[in-house]
């Protein structure tokens, strides 16, 4: 019931906190696609000039571009991870302790779920797993729930 009839500032402060998101998260996706980008080019680049070579310099030019992007890679990690724990401040903060406590159940829920091999598989997949596996999960999830 505390998340069916959220106040009005709730749900302000709930889309401001996407609002957020939907800026943020494509600025990440887009440097890691620009990192893999220069990664890809810069490899292909030094591998065709480096792979004659006898020596290790190669390996010193190949391994200086991966230790570029790995830092890149990291950056955006720890980001994503600054990003993850604020978000979820955001919302415990914004909400009554009731809430928050129903929320943290939930997404704990939701996580447990991916322990779940045949739901894993069907979300990989694409495919709805059975009928009966689903009515256990809601049933499962609605007495813990609600």
């Amino acid at each position: 019931m505390a998340w069916r009839n959220p106040s009005e500032t709730l749900i302000t402060r709930m889309e401001q906190i996407e609002c957020g998101l939907k800026s943020i998260v494509p600025t990440l996706n887009d440097r890691l696609e620009r990192a893999e980008g220069c990664f890809v080019e810069r490899v292909v680049g030094d591998w065709f000039s480096c792979k004659d070579r006898g020596d290790n310099k190669g390996k010193v030019v190949l391994g200086n571009d991966v230790r570029v992007y790995i830092e890149e890679f990291v950056s955006v990690l720890l980001y994503a991870n600054r990003l993850r724990r604020s978000v979820l401040v955001d919302i415990i903060s914004a909400a009554s302790v009731y809430q928050a406590a129903l929320f943290l159940e939930a997404l704990s829920m939701f996580l447990i779920g991916f322990k779940d091999h045949d739901l894993v598989h069907a979300v990989e997949h694409s495919k709805s797993f059975s009928v009966d596996h689903a009515k256990d999960h809601k049933d499962f999830c609605r007495s813990r729930c609600h």
